[in-house]
């Protein structure tokens, strides 16, 4: 789900003000945080799988690694 404004949170994942926040603000909300699906709206690829493979086939990962 996405907010009409991106909100800050505290490390149990409650809206704060920012300076009580814990990381950066979001404007999404994760409904299913167990299916979560990394993506970043500048490109960067958050999801490898440190095999040495580099470019063409994607993979999707455990969040442990």
């Amino acid at each position: 789900m996405k907010h009409d404004e991106p909100v800050w949170r505290n490390a149990a994942g409650d809206i704060f003000a920012e300076e009580e926040a814990l990381g950066h603000e979001s404007a999404y909300e994760l409904l299913h945080p167990e299916m979560l699906v990394f993506v970043n709206e500048v490109g960067s690829n958050t999801s490898e799988t440190k095999d040495g493979h580099v470019g063409g086939q994607t993979y999707l990962c455990t969040k442990d690694g």
